[in-house]
């Protein structure tokens, strides 16, 4: 594992976090691993009975929805896959370091068939966070989210839940300096997603919020993109548990968030993206040790 000198500020790993939480929502996991789309519509002439520029008209619209409806099939847009399939067999070689330094579990769908993912603040690793390069950090984001979109929800429309509990940010971490250039690292991750899958909407719950992070609360929803909507509840309420079990499902919430779901840790999906990954990574190591093993033959 490569770990640079920590350079990032208590309020940069803060506002870090909470943009990583927000781009899947943004950018973008109980019941089983969806299926893979099966085949895809192929544009076909398209016969119009009648002659002139109204029969070309209709052509033309028919043709242009035959389009949008290969469009939708899978997450992945029409013409970035074998792209996203390149950066998916090249996982960052520490993406299980950070995918356990950052609590963000992908725990498994609402009573409307979204994904919800979950984190608890005060399990974050800080020390692990503030280690790595702006990078580093953008190109896990960039990567957590094409592997759910490409591996686990491969619908062309789905959103996704997120669901913050900020009660673990402590003042001392978000008194700081500057954050222009780790959010300029963020949201240029983000965007390259955009490019691979389209903008998603979705829901964002924080709860728990202590009132001294109401100014970064603020900017967050300003970053956050059309379609995603916005829910803060003060450290003070109790009224999130009902709005969660209204909105999700009590069925479909984990014990620690108010449900009655299988315990947060023990989320099936996390399993399968953490065992996918490592499994990939070794792969790739065992691709790269081969050519010296055939030399040394």
């Amino acid at each position: 594992m490569k770990l640079l000198r920590p350079s990032r500020s208590p309020r940069q790993q803060l506002l870090l976090l909470l943009l990583l939480l927000l781009a899947a929502a943004a950018a973008p996991l109980f019941g089983s691993l969806p299926a893979a789309a099966e085949g895809t519509v192929s544009a076909v002439p398209v016969h119009v009975e009648g002659t002139g520029k109204a029969a070309k008209e209709k052509q033309q619209q028919q043709q242009q929805q035959q389009q949008q409806q290969q469009q939708q099939q899978g997450a992945i847009l029409p013409g970035r896959e074998a792209e996203v399939q390149q950066i998916l067999q090249n996982p960052p070689e520490d993406f299980p370091v950070l995918f356990d330094a950052m609590p963000f579990v992908i725990y498994g769908k609402d009573k409307e068939g979204n994904y919800v993912a979950f984190c608890d603040s005060s399990l974050i690793d800080w020390e692990v966070v503030g280690a790595y390069s702006e990078s580093a950090l953008s190109t896990y984001i960039r990567f957590l989210s094409l592997f759910f979109w490409a591996r686990v929800d491969r619908r062309p429309a789905s959103q996704l839940t997120v669901v913050v509990d900020a009660g673990g940010f402590a003042l001392r971490r978000v008194l700081g300096g500057g954050v222009r250039a780790v959010l300029g690292a963020l949201l240029a991750g983000l965007d390259q997603t955009i490019g691979h899958v389209g903008e998603r909407a979705g829901r964002v719950y924080i709860l728990n919020a202590p009132s001294y992070l109401n100014p970064l609360i603020s900017l967050v929803g300003k970053l956050l993109r059309k379609g995603v909507k916005l829910h803060t509840f003060s450290k003070n309420s109790s009224s999130w548990k009902n709005t969660l079990q209204k909105d999700i499902g009590e069925m479909f919430l984990p014990p620690e968030f108010g449900g009655k779901g299988i315990p947060l840790q023990q989320s099936l999906v996390n399993k399968f993206i953490r065992e996918a990954v490592l499994k990939t990574i070794k792969d790739k190591q065992n691709r790269e040790k081969t050519p010296l093993l055939q030399t040394a033959t």
